[in-house]
């Protein structure tokens, strides 16, 4: 699990708020985990869960979202070799894959 102090949310969240949309980029494999969340959501809340759904439709409306294919498959792959304890690493893979 990966935790941040609420410091290091609203500073991140501030620095969202001062990048154009067009340069943010996500990983599809992002946005299926924040689909995965919602869908537990969904067996709790489902006021919750609508909302979390709209707003995940207008995350893949306004920003990039980069496809994982068989380039950036291997290259993680690669990395789960190597690691004894890896991290959830298909998002970085992305973004080096893509060099952003």
């Amino acid at each position: 699990m990966l935790l941040f102090s609420c410091g290091v949310f609203f500073a991140v969240v501030a620095w969202l708020r001062e990048v154009p949309d067009s340069e943010v980029h996500l990983s599809a494999v992002t946005i299926g985990e924040l689909q995965a969340g919602m869908e537990i959501t969904h067996e709790q809340d489902l006021s919750k869960a609508a909302e979390i759904e709209t707003w995940l439709d207008q995350v893949t409306e306004t920003y990039n979202v980069l496809p994982m294919d068989a380039r950036i498959f291997r290259s993680w792959a690669r990395l789960m070799r190597a690691l004894a304890n890896p991290p959830d690493s298909c998002p970085c893979y992305t973004a080096k894959c893509y060099v952003i």
